[in-house]
């Protein structure tokens, strides 16, 4: 998590933003960016996207898992619980075996699967080490790997 705050506080360098500016743009209250930049809290899934759409940056680059941002076309993410069933189907890898290697309780995939939750940001991690692909993909900004 603490990568997500450096990169953060770079990003808003960067770009002359002030915490009450980021948190307008992200339709959340000022105390919340104030949160996250003290390592206090963590984005949810849908803002840390609008985070990343905001700065046009990968997801990986913004949760510290590169130092690199290699930009691409971004689009819009499909729903979590399909993305999950793509992903699933895609790297041939049953929901057990997912639980056995990332520790991630079946009870939180089912959520995922059926729309009731979204993963964290540690959740989403996990899932791009064991698929070995990018965050980015894993949510469905990007199509390719």
């Amino acid at each position: 998590m603490s990568n997500f705050v450096y990169t953060l506080k770079d990003l808003m360098i960067e770009h002359n933003l002030t915490q009450s500016k980021l948190a307008e743009v992200l339709e959340i209250d000022c105390s919340t960016i104030s949160k996250y930049l003290c390592g206090n809290q963590s984005p949810d899934f849908d803002i840390v996207i609008k985070i990343a759409d905001y700065f046009d940056c990968t997801l990986d680059y913004l949760l510290g898992r590169t130092d690199e941002n290699k930009r691409k076309d971004f689009h819009a993410c499909p729903p979590f619980g399909t993305r999950f069933l793509f992903l699933l189907d895609k790297y041939k890898l049953s929901r057990y075996k997912l639980q056995q290697n990332t520790h991630i309780a079946k009870s939180t995939m089912y959520y995922w699967q059926t729309g009731k939750s979204k993963p964290t940001i540690d959740s989403l991690i996990a899932l791009a080490k064991e698929f070995g692909c990018s965050v980015d993909f894993v949510v469905g900004r990007v199509d390719f790997e």
